[in-house]
């Protein structure tokens, strides 16, 4: 994997947070193109959330309800063995305490360099609010402590 190209411009727009335990959500709206207000009203809506009361969590089962109600299909969280393995689209779980089982989930993204079809570069995009903005979109993430991810895929239509 190459490092990011000078002309980059991300396949997904970076969606910020709202809140320390929104940022499932957060990519839920980066791949769907979605407002995450859109989002979390559809984990409200469809959750029975009570709207002022959170924090949510939203564990596996509820990501996958969420991105089927926004037409894509994710994967249980498996084990991350490579980073180079990972798939081109998913969510990566970044363990910030492994003790207390806590961590951040990041948007993984693999695409072609279109100035050289036959590079490709892969980046994570971090929802969380950062004070270094150049810290948001990171093509250089071995360091980061990723340990599982989910596969993010487009449903097939149905005939």
């Amino acid at each position: 994997m190459a490092s990011l190209p000078a002309a980059f411009t991300p396949a997904y727009k970076r969606t910020e947070q709202l809140t320390e335990t929104t940022d499932g959500l957060a990519c839920i709206a980066m791949i769907s193109g979605k407002p995450i207000t859109d989002v979390l009203k559809t984990a409200i809506d469809k959750f029975k959330l009570r709207p002022t009361n959170g924090p949510y969590f939203i564990e596996e089962g509820r990501l996958q309800i969420l991105f089927a109600a926004y037409g894509y299909v994710a994967s249980n969280w498996r084990e991350v063995s490579s980073l180079k393995d990972l798939p081109d689209t998913c969510l990566v779980w970044q363990d910030t305490d492994p003790e207390m089982e806590q961590g951040r989930i990041l948007l993984h993204h693999r695409m072609k360099d279109f100035g050289n079809p036959k590079q490709t570069f892969a980046y994570v995009i971090d929802p969380a609010p950062q004070s270094d903005p150049s810290r948001c979109i990171l093509s250089e993430f071995a360091d980061l402590g990723l340990t599982w991810f989910m596969t993010v895929t487009p449903m097939k239509p149905i005939k």
